[in-house]
């Protein structure tokens, strides 16, 4: 199955839900942040613009706190956030969820090669000598991560009653990045939209050598 679609999608009425794509490091995010933006114009509202605008996440909290015009005005919020977080929390209408997974060893070297070439990233002092089995072993941040970032964004939760707590009380749209382009369309048909061709790969870098 290329995606995995929750009946609650069936029972509600999608001009009321406010749809959450969290955003997972390393998995073709940044295409489908893309074609939000360009699909969905001033009705995608992105993470990263709304902490330039408040000043961080402090005052993004105060912000959600006070007021909701953030929600209303929104079709999708995307980023990297998860679902602990008050775009979450706060939201004043009911949320869906929307993510692409990849398969795990997959992931977690190409966020290691990720790092290593990025030196503004604020791990790659820390892992750009390692090898990644070494960076495993010596950089705690690193390896939880690793472990629990993924399950800990889609659900707040890593043990499966927490899990399934989630994904019965949540709609979720959850695609594989090898079908990249069938959650794309699945995601877009939401909207009443469709897919006009191939998406471009975006943020996507041959694997450096260990």
């Amino acid at each position: 199955m290329n995606t995995m679609l929750n009946d609650k999608f069936a029972t509600h009425k999608s001009i009321l839900l406010i749809f959450n794509f969290l955003h997972l490091p390393r998995t073709g995010g940044t295409t489908i942040n893309r074609m939000l933006k360009y699909t969905l114009g001033d009705r995608a509202i992105f993470h990263a613009y709304l902490l330039a605008d408040h000043g961080g996440e402090a005052g993004l909290t105060v912000a959600l706190a006070r007021e909701n015009e953030i929600h209303y005005c929104a079709l999708t919020v995307a980023g990297h956030f998860g679902m602990a977080h008050p775009l979450v929390a706060l939201s004043p209408r009911p949320i869906s969820i929307a993510a692409v997974l990849r398969q795990p060893l997959e992931r977690i070297v190409s966020l290691y090669d990720y790092i290593r070439g990025t030196p503004d990233h604020p791990d790659h002092a820390a892992l750009r000598r390692l090898s990644l089995n070494q960076a495993l072993d010596a950089v705690p941040a690193f390896a939880r991560h690793c472990r629990d970032a993924r399950l800990l964004t889609l659900f707040n939760a890593t043990e499966r009653d927490g899990i399934n707590g989630a994904l019965l009380r949540y709609p979720y749209l959850l695609g594989r990045m090898e079908a990249l382009d069938v959650f794309a369309q699945r995601l877009l048909a939401l909207f009443g939209l469709r897919l006009g061709g191939a998406l471009p790969r975006l943020n996507e870098r041959p694997a450096r050598q260990a």
